[in-house]
């Protein structure tokens, strides 16, 4: 199945993991995924949602697998299940002069897998720094 995200970056996944996590008749019924609380040594750390159009989509470098089917397919499927739960995707806030808002810090599947499912924000927490 091929998507677009809010900013006209096409991507595609693979038609058999989509019909395995059947998505087909999946209908969006919230703004974003089911988000559990991220488990973190800093609490403080508030989680948020913001639009998908905020966040710059996430690329692999050139010559480097975009998804992984060990991973998409779990969120795809969780995503059919809203008693189940994902963490928000980590971001980082990027200078006020680029066209995004965030960029993917931790998330690159669960930001795909939702622009697919048709969710319009992401829950996310913002990090400044490399988490050790």
């Amino acid at each position: 199945m091929k998507f677009k995200t809010p900013s006209g970056v096409e991507f595609e996944i693979p038609d058999d993991w989509w019909n395995f996590a059947e998505m087909n008749d999946f209908s969006a019924c919230r703004t974003t995924y089911t988000h559990a609380s991220q488990e973190s040594c800093q609490p403080e750390i508030e989680t948020c949602e913001v639009s998908l159009g905020e966040i710059e989509p996430p690329m692999r470098a050139e010559g480097i697998t975009q998804f992984h089917k060990s991973r998409m397919v779990p969120i795809l499927l969780v995503f059919r299940f809203p008693g189940c739960a994902l963490p928000p995707v980590q971001v980082r806030l990027k200078t006020p002069s680029d066209q995004y808002r965030f960029k993917v810090y931790d998330g690159l599947h669960r930001y795909y897998a939702s622009v697919a499912a048709g969710f319009t924000h992401l829950p996310v927490t913002v990090v400044d720094e490399c988490p050790s």
